[in-house]
């Protein structure tokens, strides 16, 4: 699970609102939103039931209480880094102009220059990265080698740091950025949306077997971070890619492409539950349905007795 910056607040997870109902918190149309607040009112909510009379009630309230935490203690969607480079590793980090060595990425379109230790014609960054626009070729596109497999309601998210061509004294030119998905079939995308350098832009739903997005880049754009994401409507497969249409081998400039997925759906991180989860999760759950038979006002059976007494 990700961690959770101080004064946030985790959102409820798909089980937890089916148990916040199932207990009918929130009377009166009130809606439990946040995960802290439905703990608080589970507590509360616990030391007022009564579903057997006499000294075991405190043993269920005590048992209710642990499904409960158990329940919140769940992991929810988790975010996963599928991909990432920082070009760190090429070529020892050293300069190369128009490296067609890259571990990683296909080369198309022209060539790119590893920009490292040594001559950089000026420009600067953290460690190696790369100019799009590789010297004596036109710009070129850095397509993924790897695939990547996505299901249905997965958030998948393409990001990379970007920067202008920051030599003005030779070459002022401004510089596009090109990036997005290729996929392995035709592909429906919902929410698809640009962040960062990008500009804040949802472009909405379509059916696509590729994507590509465009950004004029200043010469002397600062580093800046690059998002394009979208939320998966079905299972498929997609590689990304980034280049530039510059041509004059001074290009925009690129660095720790990343590419991350969010589980649209709930995850269980050991990928087998606990023996105690499943308890735990059993007998609150089977409270909670005693808790909503005792307030129907629905009679427990009670244990039979022969009416017999034993003589000592």
């Amino acid at each position: 699970m990700t961690a959770r910056a101080a004064g946030e607040t985790p959102a409820l997870s798909n089980g937890v609102r089916i148990f916040a109902r199932k207990v009918n918190f929130g009377r009166g149309g009130q809606k439990v939103d946040d995960q802290d607040a439905f703990l608080g009112k589970l507590v509360n909510t616990l030391f007022r039931v009564r579903v057997w009379q006499g000294s075991t009630v405190r043993v269920y309230q005590t048992m209710l209480a642990a499904a409960a935490i158990g329940l919140l203690s769940a992991p929810g969607a988790s975010a996963a880094v599928l991909f990432s480079d920082n070009f760190d590793l090429e070529n020892s980090g050293v300069t190369q102009t128009n490296y067609a060595a890259l571990q990683n990425f296909d080369i198309s379109g022209g060539a790119a220059d590893l920009m490292g230790s040594g001559s950089t014609r000026g420009a600067t960054g953290s460690g190696a990265f790369i100019d799009l626009d590789g010297t004596a070729y036109s710009g070129a596109t850095l397509t993924t080698k790897q695939s990547f497999d996505f299901l249905a309601g997965d958030l998948v998210t393409l990001s990379f740091d970007g920067s202008g061509n920051q030599r003005r004294a030779r070459h002022g030119a401004d510089d596009d950025i090109i990036a997005g998905f290729i996929f392995a079939d035709l592909t429906t995308v919902k929410d698809y949306t640009l962040g960062g350098g990008f500009g804040a832009t949802n472009v909405g739903n379509s059916a696509v077997t590729s994507t590509q997005n465009n950004v004029l880049v200043r010469w002397n754009s600062e580093w800046t971070n690059y998002t394009v994401t979208f939320l998966a409507a079905g299972s498929g497969s997609l590689k990304a890619f980034v280049g530039t249409n510059s041509d004059d081998n001074y290009g925009p400039m690129i660095d720790n492409f990343q590419v991350s997925i969010t589980n649209g759906l709930p995850q269980i991180t050991s990928g087998v539950p606990e023996p105690t989860t499943w308890a735990m999760m059993i007998v609150g759950f089977g409270l909670v349905g005693a808790a909503t038979r005792s307030r129907r006002g629905y009679p427990f059976p009670r244990r039979a007795t022969s009416g017999l007494r034993h003589s000592r």
